[in-house]
């Protein structure tokens, strides 16, 4: 592609970035929520507490403290707005781009095995790989 096409979509965008991040869903917390947990967490707030002030399930509130903690436990919401754009990339690798786990499905499809079967096989013959191990749904 040429540089110049770079030019013109901005121009043509009136001199944004056409291609800026789009808002985000309220599906996920936003950086207000998770400042708004920090404040409350540090005023001894609970996690039930916290999850009714801010119209959230429980459970979204706690797995987000647990996920997101420091080493002495305090929760970073910077930290963990940063975290959670990380883990939302996209293109993601795949799984089955592994040669070797590649091999390992493929040899049990031959066999005419379901994808549950080949989940639970290869969790079975490598206890200690999590690499090996593939949902049925990657294998679908």
């Amino acid at each position: 592609m040429d540089r110049r096409q770079g030019y013109r979509w901005v121009k043509a965008a009136g001199g944004r970035n056409p291609f800026a991040h789009k808002p985000r869903s309220d599906r996920y917390l936003s950086q207000e929520e998770r400042l708004q947990i920090a404040d409350l967490r540090l005023n001894g707030v609970g996690v039930r507490a916290i999850a009714k002030a801010l119209g959230r399930a429980p459970s979204t509130i706690s797995r987000e403290l647990s996920r997101n903690a420091a080493a002495g436990g305090n929760y970073r919401p910077y930290s963990a707005e940063k975290q959670c754009r990380v883990r939302a990339r996209r293109p993601k690798p795949r799984k089955l781009d592994r040669v070797e786990l590649a091999l390992q499905v493929e040899l049990r499809l031959v066999r005419n095995w379901s994808p549950e079967q080949i989940r639970d096989d290869l969790i079975r013959s490598f206890p200690n790989r999590p690499e090996i191990h593939v949902s049925h749904e990657t294998i679908y």
